[in-house]
């Protein structure tokens, strides 16, 4: 027996019993790098957010102080709100009388206004209508169930669904700050919660 070289037997075994045979080259396709496929999130688990116009900033700023006190999110609260005015629609305890002012009906007619000082809109002075008019707040958490029946009410009343969420959020904190509406708040891991 000869002496023998490296390259002699191709599938020679080494000295940790493994075989070292070198492996078949890459080809240039196979040398390329590809990223790793990325999963965009479930925007199911994202909480949605709703933006109102008309609620004024004073009454967005009484929903945020009510949820510091409480230790809770905003949206928890208005949502909590919502709830609660919608539930008070339908047992008959918040009646809405909107009034038709400007040439459309609103739940907030401005001062001096009513059936005595009834005006026809034609001769009320024009306005250009822009889609910034007055103030917006979002939350969020609010789930797609109670947007989709604060729309079907404005729809009945014929009114702005912002003007419906103002005047649902009113009601609700004044039921609050007159202790008709019982808070409980739940500890959930991290955060407290309305809703256990």
């Amino acid at each position: 027996m000869g002496r023998r070289s490296v390259w002699d037997d191709e599938h020679r075994e080494n000295q940790w019993g493994g075989s070292s045979a070198l492996p078949a080259p890459l080809t240039v396709l196979e040398q390329i790098p590809v990223a790793a496929t990325r999963r965009k999130p479930d925007r199911r688990k994202r909480d949605s957010v709703v933006t109102f116009r008309g609620v004024p900033e004073e009454l967005h700023n009484q929903v945020k102080k009510i949820a510091e006190g409480l230790g809770v999110p905003v949206g928890e609260v208005a949502r909590y709100l919502f709830e609660f005015g919608l539930g008070a629609m339908e047992r008959g305890e918040l009646r809405l009388n909107p009034t038709l002012a400007a040439g459309r009906r609103t739940l907030f007619p401005p001062k001096g206004w009513g059936a005595a000082s009834y005006t026809p809109a034609s001769a009320l002075p024009r306005r250009k209508a822009r889609k910034g008019n007055g103030p917006k707040v979002s939350y969020r958490g609010i789930p797609p169930e109670i947007v989709e029946r604060i729309e079907k009410e404005s729809g009945r009343f014929a009114v702005p669904v912002g003007e419906l969420a103002r005047r649902l959020l009113e009601f609700g904190i004044d039921a609050y700050q007159a202790g008709k509406l019982p808070v409980q708040t739940y500890v959930v891991t991290t955060k407290n919660t309305l809703y256990g």
